[in-house]
């Protein structure tokens, strides 16, 4: 939802100053691996265009994650996507998920496999505890 939108603000903002900065770049700096939008959704002022303007710094794989509830999120989806090959972000990759299945395989929801996959593919040397 919105929140996708808020950490794709602040990602590419924290990239800029990174830049932008003169200072030798630090652990913190390559802090941020990955971004993962879960239902990304178009809230006025906000709108879908806003979102591609985030979307299209380069540096990070991106997961896109979206439901086919409307015609409106499903268009939202094909101009994301549309605009990751314009732009040649060659690290996006957009899952479509029908429903939000709760049932567990192996202890995890689809999403959460999707996820994992995703991290497991794209951010190397980080691990991700399981909470088990």
């Amino acid at each position: 939802g919105l929140g996708a939108i808020r950490t794709a603000k602040f990602v590419q903002n924290y990239y800029n100053q990174q830049e932008d900065s003169s200072e030798p770049k630090t652990v913190e700096a390559q802090s941020i691996q990955a971004m993962i939008l879960i239902y990304p959704k178009t809230y006025e002022p906000v709108s879908q265009q806003s979102i591609n303007v985030f979307i299209s710094f380069k540096p990070l794989p991106i997961l896109d994650i979206y439901r086919p509830n409307s015609d409106q999120a499903q268009r939202d989806a094909r101009q994301r996507k549309q605009h990751a090959r314009e732009v040649k972000i060659e690290n996006y990759t957009q899952i479509k998920l029908d429903f939000l299945d709760s049932s567990f395989f192996d202890g995890e929801t689809p999403l959460v496999r999707r996820v994992r996959g995703f991290l497991d593919k794209n951010v190397k040397g980080v691990e991700i505890s399981t909470g088990r």
